[in-house]
């Protein structure tokens, strides 16, 4: 059954908790549990991921104690994060998505392991415009689709400029960024 948040959108890690890296070590949770950890922001202060408890609390000690050890200054006790149940992604597609359309894209992770192919198939490519019809946080943006038992969910939204490309073909991607900046 696919996850639909309030704003209609089918999202992975929906429903989630927001908390801080902080707040969240301090709650009362089995060590060995796992959880899905990601930065609320567009700051990327760290990459989301799939962490036992036991290794939240050590990080969060970390960097409480050791600022900017992971090199980012950002990286607080403070830094607000999304928390859900991890859920098992198959596959994973990065997209360059221009004025609701996918510009281009490319399959980067399956099972949790980096396996980049160039394309996107026609469901992902669907899907991903479906979804844009809904909500769309800036003409020009990257959309992280993903594979689970069978049902696509959005990831992730992030802003264009900060996302790797991974086999996505960059020129089409200029060519409609340009068109769509000078209104062709």
């Amino acid at each position: 059954m696919p996850r639909i948040s309030r704003s209609g959108l089918t999202w992975v890690n929906h429903p989630c908790e927001f908390t801080t890296i902080g707040e969240f070590s301090a709650s009362h949770q089995p060590m060995d549990k796992q959880f899905f950890i990601r930065p609320v922001k567009d700051l990327k202060e760290f990459t989301g991921d799939v962490m036992e408890f036991q290794d939240v609390v050590r990080w969060e000690q970390k960097i409480r104690y050791l600022p900017g050890c992971d090199n980012n200054p950002t990286l607080t006790p403070a830094t607000e994060i999304a928390v859900s149940e991890p859920v098992g992604i198959a596959h994973e597609w990065r997209l360059f998505i221009v004025d609701g359309k996918v510009s281009s894209g490319s399959h980067y992770r399956s099972y949790m392991k980096l396996e980049v192919k160039a394309g996107v198939p026609e469901n992902v490519r669907q899907f991903a415009e479906e979804m844009c019809k809904t909500w769309t946080p800036e003409k020009v943006f990257v959309m992280d689709v993903g594979e689970s038992a069978g049902n696509l969910y959005v990831i992730e939204c992030n802003c264009f400029n900060s996302s790797g490309f991974y086999q996505s073909d960059i020129d089409r991607i200029i060519e409609d960024v340009s068109r769509m900046v000078m209104g062709l």
